[in-house]
């Protein structure tokens, strides 16, 4: 008869787990890792772009000076976030080769879009009124660039039109996928709700830190109201659309004008919107019960 604690495959006895140790708690600190680490190829592929695309550009920018950037950025943060989300599922069911095959064995709930649209639209409210609230506590903090220059704004349709689906379309997903789906996803699963929305905050005032003290501030309280969202609605899309919304008004601020470019505008929020509520039950997946080990 052998003890709970003996391999007899092995001459030695494991040392006893540690009860208060969640077993998520390892993938959550591989999947901040990963974040890390995606964070950093995306600031020096995006500063490789941007200096292809505007070699006049000066310094070095996380938060993206130009359209290239900003877009290649968005790109990796968004495949890195699903590989790192499908590599987390596979860790515990090597056996499956599509996890997304059999919903039954991991179920799957896409809330409902009215009460995710309405989270959103409050999270988009506070964070639209996050900027102003800075600038008036602590008007000491600056920015050395506004986050919008050289994104293309002009008279040019074409020109206005990749901006949008860019700054309004791409980078939203893109960022909440990694900070709010890896990030705070990982650390729920790990029944770590506070690290969860600490570690995703400082990192994605992290992402602006280059632009200036003020952006950190800001894009930290939104950081705050993005998880909040994410967490309160269980799903994605609630702070893809605060995000969508908050780039959407300030490229409107910047000079966005004409029917078209704004109708395009529009239509980038709800679509991308709907595109990450798709994508939730990726990162609200739970493992079925027992299969998280150490």
């Amino acid at each position: 008869m052998t003890t709970p604690d003996f391999d007899p495959l092995q001459s030695d006895v494991r040392p006893p787990a540690d009860p208060s140790r969640h077993p998520g708690v390892d993938d959550a600190t591989r999947a901040t890792v990963g974040a890390v680490l995606t964070y950093g190829a995306a600031l020096l592929i995006g500063g490789l772009a941007a200096l292809l695309s505007d070699p006049g550009a000066p310094g070095f920018r996380s938060a993206g000076s130009t359209r290239a950037q900003l877009a290649v950025q968005a790109v990796v943060f968004a495949a890195a976030a699903l590989l790192l989300i499908e590599s987390l599922r596979l860790m515990h069911r090597p056996g499956t080769r599509d996890p997304l095959a059999n919903p039954a064995a991991s179920p799957r709930v896409r809330p409902a879009l009215a009460p995710v649209f309405a989270l959103g639209l409050a999270a988009a409210v506070g964070a639209y009124l996050v900027g102003p609230l800075v600038s008036e506590l602590l008007p000491s903090l600056t920015d050395k660039n506004p986050p919008v220059d050289k994104l293309g704004i002009d008279s040019a349709l074409g020109s206005d039109l990749a901006t949008v689906l860019v700054v309004a379309g791409l980078v939203p997903l893109g960022e909440e996928l990694l900070f709010r789906g890896v990030l705070v996803g990982a650390w729920v699963r790990a029944n770590r709700p506070v690290i969860a929305v600490l570690l995703s905050t400082v990192l994605f005032s992290a992402a602006h830190l280059t632009v200036g003290s003020r952006s950190v501030v800001v894009t930290a309280l939104l950081g705050l109201l993005f998880a909040a969202a994410f967490m309160l609605s269980g799903s994605l899309g609630a702070p893809v659309l605060a995000h969508c919304t908050v780039n959407a008004i300030a490229l409107v601020d910047a000079g966005l004008v004409g029917a078209v470019p704004l109708v395009v505008l529009a239509v980038t929020v709800l679509a991308t919107t709907v595109v990450a509520s798709r994508l939730s039950p990726l990162v609200s997946w739970r493992p079925p019960a027992g299969t998280l080990t150490e």
